[in-house]
């Protein structure tokens, strides 16, 4: 091989060589392979996180109806008590608080409003000023209420239960998830303010470039029920590990 031939096999090893690597690398491994790895991440991501919300879904649900039967067993307690019930009618109003005060304060339960023959109402404790009043969820300035209630001739009684933070921590049913009921004035989390600037679409909600993937239901007209699988920055490798292990589990499970 003459010294020209060398030089030019020296070029092509120590030179040439390595710039092809470096190109093929940034435009087909970096490119392509990466961005594959990557979308198989998002998506094994939100079939877990998918996977999660709606395995919760139905127990989180089923804590609002329990919530909401006993409101309504609660306000039935009452309307069945004809003593407080004769005391309302005839007005004797400081009666009917004190009895009904009592009973708030041995219970969950935040108010209570009589209404007797649709004109009458005595409102004891905290029960929210809303226009009009029926069972199911409301909304004011103040928050959003549960509210559940039975009528008996010309009575109706109604408990009402506000909906706030410690309401949704009793549903805090995984670290990874996230809770929240929005309202079109409200907005209760049971975390953080993830959903400060979001919108809804596909079932995802969709925050700061976001998207979580989420079960919705609405509560009523205006109100919305959400859990979402958290994938914020810093759930990120918990959320991988929780990942790979259930994934794991389920394989061996098949053997």
């Amino acid at each position: 091989m003459t010294l020209k031939k060398r030089f030019i096999f020296i070029i092509l090893i120590f030179v040439l060589l390595p710039t092809i690597l470096i190109l093929f690398n940034e435009t087909y491994i970096t490119k392509y392979i990466f961005r594959e790895l990557s979308d198989y991440t998002e998506n094994t991501i939100d079939d877990f996180g998918f996977e999660l919300v709606n395995k919760i879904y139905p127990t989180a649900l089923n804590t609002f109806f329990e919530y909401n039967n006993y409101l309504k067993n609660f306000s039935n307690n009452i309307l069945e008590n004809q003593r407080i019930i004769d005391y309302a009618k005839y007005g004797l109003i400081n009666t009917v608080n004190s009895y009904i005060t009592e009973l708030i304060n041995s219970s969950s339960i935040d108010g209570v409003i009589i209404i007797v023959n649709n004109k009458k109402k005595i409102r004891i404790g905290e029960f929210p000023d809303i226009e009009r009043i029926k069972s199911g969820y409301f909304e004011n300035e103040n928050g959003i209420y549960m509210i559940s209630g039975s009528k008996k001739d010309d009575v109706e009684v109604y408990s009402s239960m506000k909906i706030d933070r410690y309401f949704l921590d009793s549903l805090n049913l995984s670290s990874i998830s996230i809770i929240s009921i929005i309202g079109k004035q409200n907005r209760i989390f049971q975390k953080n303010n993830f959903y400060a600037d979001f919108n809804i679409k596909d079932n995802y909600v969709i925050s700061q470039k976001i998207k979580y993937p989420s079960k919705i239901e609405k509560l009523s007209d205006n109100i919305v029920f959400v859990i979402s699988f958290d994938i914020s920055p810093e759930f990120d490798t918990i959320i991988i590990n929780k990942i790979l292990k259930s994934r794991i589990i389920q394989k061996n499970s098949y053997c």
